[in-house]
């Protein structure tokens, strides 16, 4: 193996590791933690649908309500993307890393 695909595999290889002990550290956060994280951006996501038309937003507490609306969106995509992200990145390595693509797809099915 050259040495430019040996750099691109140690590559993936140290962002698969990275991405997984941020994952990590994200769940060892408690519930109350975590949902006070997000419901900043439940708020940013709020702003912009208010800027498009989707919401009228006139005050604070209007906000809060059509953010805790988007807030479980917010969640369940930041969970989607986290996974989707770390997903690719290790199937990279691994395909990197295996000789063969065929022995590739039988090692990720």
């Amino acid at each position: 193996m050259n040495i430019q695909k040996r750099k691109e595999q140690l590559l993936y290889w140290i962002i698969t590791v990275v991405l997984m002990i941020l994952i990590f550290l994200f769940s060892a956060k408690t519930g109350n933690s975590s949902s006070k994280m997000s419901i900043g951006y439940a708020k940013i996501l709020a702003r912009i649908l208010g800027w498009i038309g989707a919401f009228h937003i006139s005050s604070a507490s209007e906000l809060l309500i059509y953010a805790e609306r988007v807030h479980t969106l917010v969640r369940k995509m930041a969970h989607f993307m986290e996974y989707a992200v770390l997903g690719f990145f290790s199937c990279r390595a691994v395909l990197c890393d295996v000789k063969e693509r065929k022995m590739a797809t039988v090692i990720l099915h």
